[in-house]
């Protein structure tokens, strides 16, 4: 992480204030929480930690895997709620004609559009994708505080936390700065995760390459 992870407090320049002051329809968005999107921006660098440290067990532990069954169901249901979530916030993108390289430039554009014609079906759609976005942060915050170390969903976790940065920076533009670097940090822990799951299907490979094979003799 370098120095600019927490740049996100600079003052707003009078150029900044006065965009925000015109668009009057977004900014409560960004300032209806108060002290909870504080709290949430630290509940977030919380959950960024929390995986790094995973991702740190999934590369050197060699520890078996937890049996403990009760613990286990109640992880399993936790990422399938994960996953519905996402696809329903993968759903509504696309409504917008959105995907992984572009989501925060159409929110920005359906919101230059919104100034001039309030209301309308899109910005609907983008009050449900920020409430959704929500939703899947809380879901990725419980599963990085119950230690559930499972690389395949680690890489969801990563690729889904990228693309909600994505969007955040442009929902929450006081804090843009901190969501744009929290997006490149999880640019990095997506690609050290698909690294690890790369070696890992190599190494299954070499293991069942090497495995004798068994002649039988008629």
């Amino acid at each position: 992480m370098n120095e600019d992870w927490f740049d996100y407090c600079a003052t707003l320049n009078e150029s900044s204030l006065q965009d925000i002051e015109d668009d009057s329809i977004f900014l409560e968005w960004a300032l209806m929480e108060g002290s909870e999107r504080i709290n949430e921006l630290y509940r977030q660098l919380r959950t960024f930690l929390n995986y790094k440290f995973a991702l740190i067990h999934q590369r050197y532990s060699k520890s078996p895997v937890n049996n403990n069954k009760t613990k286990n169901e109640r992880n399993i249901n936790n990422c399938r709620d994960l996953s519905d979530l996402i696809y329903e916030y993968l759903s509504l993108i696309k409504v917008i004609g959105a995907g992984e390289n572009n989501l925060a430039k159409k929110i920005q554009d359906i919101m230059q559009r919104a100034k001039l014609h309030a209301g309308g079906f899109e910005i609907e759609i983008l009050k449900k994708i920020k409430l959704l976005g929500g939703s899947i942060w809380k879901e990725i915050h419980i599963l990085s505080e119950i230690e559930y170390y499972n690389s395949t969903l680690l890489n969801m976790v990563f690729k889904t936390a990228k693309l909600l940065c994505n969007a955040e920076s442009t929902f929450y533009f006081p804090f843009s700065n901190f969501y744009k670097e929290l997006e490149k940090n999880y640019i990095e822990l997506e690609y050290e995760i698909s690294s690890l799951l790369y070696t890992n299907r190599e190494e299954q490979y070499d293991v069942k390459s090497r495995q004798p094979k068994v002649k039988i003799l008629e």
